[in-house]
């Protein structure tokens, strides 16, 4: 009996183990939206314009004097000043 309970308990504690180190796979399937912009800024060395898609992995550069706000979902905003750069690597776990 106390063999049993014993095998049970390390396939348990296996089972639990192996659960819990699951990983979460990111997702890449988030976007963003310029929503406002002064100045000179580009996405991916491209100009850009209010409007434009932002996706996993662009570079988004401000030029000096330049500003350049960025909306994340339905209320998060990144606003970006002058002289930046940001790789956008946003992503959701699964």
């Amino acid at each position: 009996m106390a063999r049993k309970i014993f095998v049970i308990c390390i396939i348990t504690v296996v089972v639990v183990y192996m659960v819990s180190c699951k990983k979460d796979v990111p997702t890449h399937d988030i976007t963003a939206t310029v929503v406002f912009m002064k100045g000179n800024v580009t996405v991916n060395d491209m100009n850009t314009s209010v409007g434009a898609t932002i996706k996993f992995g662009d570079v988004i550069k401000t030029s000096e004097d330049s500003l350049c706000r960025i909306q994340i979902g339905d209320k998060n905003v990144l606003q970006l000043g002058k002289s930046s750069e940001l790789v956008f690597n946003i992503f959701r776990k699964k």
